[in-house]
Parts: structure tokens; C-alpha cells; sequence
């Protein structure tokens, strides 16, 4: 189990403890959502094309203000330009 995150972790934001039952293991795992990719090859090259996983939504992270200032400004700009129209 070792060796599955040893690989995972460099992929993922966020790996939390494991679950081990009688024959599979359970990696629990927060990421962003343009990481599945990688998720996916990690995920096959560890278990040699026979394991799988789920993602599933979690939550929307803050935007930094240095990113979302000019969004808005170009949103506030376009709302304004469809109002004069």
C-alpha cells in the first residue's frame, strides 16, 4: 500500500488515511478537477490496468484576488456595455 501513495500523493492536493477491507484498499483523495488525468494514469499504472476510481464534487475554492480583479472588472464593464444597448 505503500507504493500506492507514494504515487499518489505528488498527484493529489489532499490524501487522507486509507481503508483497508479483506480484498481492496480505499484511497481517499481531494484534487482539483483538471488532475483526473493524471489521477487516471497513476491509478492504472499502480494496479496494472485492474483498479478503479469515483470522483465526485466537493467544493469551489476561493479565486485569489490578483485573478478575480480583472473578471470582474471585464463582467462589470460587459454588464454596462448591455445596459447602454
Amino acid at each position: 500500500m505503500g507504493d500506492v501513495m507514494v504515487t499518489l500523493i505528488p498527484v493529489v492536493d489532499v490524501y487522507k488515511a486509507p481503508e483497508t477491507g479483506a480484498r481492496q484498499h480505499h484511497h481517499h483523495c481531494a484534487c482539483a478537477d483538471g488532475r483526473n488525468v493524471e489521477i487516471h494514469h497513476a491509478v492504472r499504472s499502480i494496479t496494472g490496468g485492474r483498479g478503479y476510481f469515483s470522483m465526485e464534487f466537493d467544493h469551489y475554492d476561493t479565486v485569489p484576488s490578483h485573478i478575480a480583479g480583472p473578471i470582474i472588472e471585464a463582467h462589470k464593464k460587459e454588464m454596462e456595455a448591455k445596459k447602454e444597448e
